[in-house]
């Protein structure tokens, strides 16, 4: 407590006392920020994958107009299965029967979401071709996750009504490649290293002025250096 008490006295080692400890904050704060730009930058990655998995299937469908309609529905169905069955990953395909979408594909429920009770999705999908959305959604059993949503009406050339409706849907939980650990450990380790050597420091230094005073002596040299000998 003395050595404290020294330090928070002393104004250029009260100063050294609290750089450290804003290093140490203002550090422990950027790592946290840089693992969820990180975070973020992977979420960017798997919804842009799974945005071209979409249209890629729209190219496809409007590569041949002439095809049966039969056989571009069990594409459009099994593509989108092939979607869906991703780790956590929402992809559906409906089609507009009586003005209410329907269903068509055959989904593996990983996560209980469903676009179709949503108010903004209904108006998004209704005023554009395709687009995207964030809908917040808390699973049963599970964490609140913002699910970052495609839609695409397809094919392109066909009428409203007889188009279909393909939706893909990914959070952060949709991310299978995370962040290696040695990443974070390290940054962790090196910002309690310098700390612990920016506090150290500061210590060493009052307690070698604290024994000099002890002795009868002036704690810190003055400019010229002169020693008691």
């Amino acid at each position: 407590m003395t050595i404290l008490t020294k330090i928070l006295n002393d104004s250029k080692k009260k100063f050294i006392f609290f750089a450290a400890l804003l290093f140490l904050i203002v550090n422990s704060y950027w790592n946290l920020q840089s693992t969820r730009l990180i975070d973020n930058a992977l979420l960017d990655e798997k919804y842009i994958e799974t945005k071209n998995c979409v249209d890629m299937l729209c190219v496809a469908v409007d590569a041949n107009p002439g095809r049966d309609w039969q056989e571009h529905e069990n594409n459009i169905t099994a593509s989108v299965a092939f979607v869906d069955n991703l780790p956590l990953t929402f992809a559906a395909a409906y089609k507009p029967v009586d003005g209410t979408l329907i269903l068509i594909t055959e989904r593996d429920y990983a996560t209980d979401f469903n676009p179709l009770i949503y108010d903004d999705f209904h108006a998004a999908v209704n005023e554009n071709a395709s687009g995207d959305l964030t809908i917040g959604f808390t699973p049963k059993g599970g964490e609140y996750r913002d699910i970052r949503l495609y839609y695409r009406w397809l094919p392109s050339y066909s009428p409203d009504g007889e188009k279909y409706l393909v939706v893909t849907g990914v959070s952060r939980y949709s991310v299978v490649v995370g962040i290696p650990a040695l990443f974070t450990i390290g940054q962790w380790i090196s910002t309690v290293i310098l700390s612990a050597l920016f506090l150290l420091f500061i210590y060493l230094d009052a307690v070698l002025g604290y024994i000099w005073l002890r002795r009868g002596k002036e704690p810190w040299r003055d400019e010229r250096g002169d020693s008691d000998v």
